[in-house]
């Protein structure tokens, strides 16, 4: 494979809460080395149960062109040769597990496997910490497809410390999703960290909900922001982030703070009001991702190179408290 562009097969279902992450996880693919990239938009028939194509998709009778014709009224040839299977959401794993078979390649897949054996995958990407010592498994923040060199890592970019607090910070209170719980300590000890900081630093916050935020969740930031030394503006989110709440206090933050359940759409709020740093998950993603070229050349290689990557996928070897708040 070596001396041409590794040919990536990227199965979209249209929802941008999943074409974004497998957009992360090819552009790291990219960034190691050079990719072509063929999409291919999906959508499954209604009644087709979604559980009953996965049963098909690991099943030995069915063969995969016959699951991706009454699944998804696809013709196999419109499959072109890859050499990786790259999708996100329930609604492509079945049709991800197909089209590796077709194609003889490795695939990726970003979720919950929803009970579909591990050995029909080369690598899963999950945000969830309970999947941390699973086999093929990389936990990660969301990818994002964005480079982190741009931008927020270049010499122009600010570095804060103690001697060079930021001024103004912002805060993206999200709340429990899906698989992703946050207990009661968790929220304890983020409002501890605002009021930490504040105190610390001098740094005051703008403050964002969404509608995630549990009401208690919402009321105590709410009793946080009548502090006016630590909160400088307050936003109940009522409707799903875009460009975000923080955007409408008129003010720029310079970092903001969010939680793991926050989607890639937080990058580009980063973007949008001129922040410091952005980019989630992406190197973290990069260093797993070379384990998998290392092991294109068939599977047996690709499985080695994964076991010998995830002992550095567990949490405890990506730093303490991996359900707090990421800086952004």
């Amino acid at each position: 494979m070596t001396g041409r562009a590794l040919r990536i097969l990227y199965l979209s279902d249209g929802r941008p809460g999943h074409f974004h992450l497998s957009e992360g996880v090819i552009a790291a693919l990219a960034r190691l080395r050079e990719v072509e990239t063929q999409t291919l938009l999906i959508k499954r028939f209604p009644l087709v149960p979604v559980r009953y194509l996965r049963m098909l998709a690991t099943a030995h009778w069915c063969a995969p062109d016959q699951l991706l014709r009454i699944g998804y009224g696809l013709d196999a040839a419109q499959l072109t040769p890859a050499d990786l299977v790259v999708s996100a959401g329930g609604e492509t794993l079945p049709a991800n597990l197909a089209a590796k078979k077709l194609l003889g390649a490795e695939n990726i897949f970003i979720g919950s496997l929803r009970r579909v054996g591990l050995e029909n995958f080369s690598l899963v990407v999950s945000s969830f910490q309970r999947h941390a010592k699973l086999p093929r498994h990389l936990v990660t923040l969301k990818p994002s497809a964005m480079d982190p060199d741009i931008p927020g890592r270049g010499q122009d970019a600010c570095v804060f410390s103690a001697g060079h607090p930021p001024k103004l910070a912002g805060l993206l209170i999200g709340g429990d999703s899906g698989e992703f719980k946050y207990t009661s300590e968790e929220w304890h000890e983020l409002f501890a960290f605002a009021r930490e900081v504040n105190r610390a630093w001098g740094t005051r916050w703008l403050i964002s909900t969404s509608r995630r935020t549990l009401p208690a969740i919402a009321q105590a930031a709410f009793d946080l922001a009548k502090d006016k030394g630590v909160v400088a503006d307050f936003d109940v989110g009522q409707q799903r982030l875009q460009t975000g709440a923080i955007q409408g206090a008129a003010r720029d933050p310079a970092i903001v703070v969010a939680g793991l359940d926050q989607s890639p759409a937080l990058a580009g709020l980063a973007l949008d009001v001129g922040l410091a740093g952005l980019a989630l998950g992406v190197e973290r993603v990069e260093v797993l991702l070379q384990a998998l070229l290392r092991g294109l050349a068939g599977v047996d290689g690709a499985a080695q190179a994964f076991h010998r990557a995830w002992p550095d996928s567990s949490p405890k070897n990506r730093g303490p408290d991996q359900r707090a708040p990421v800086m952004a």
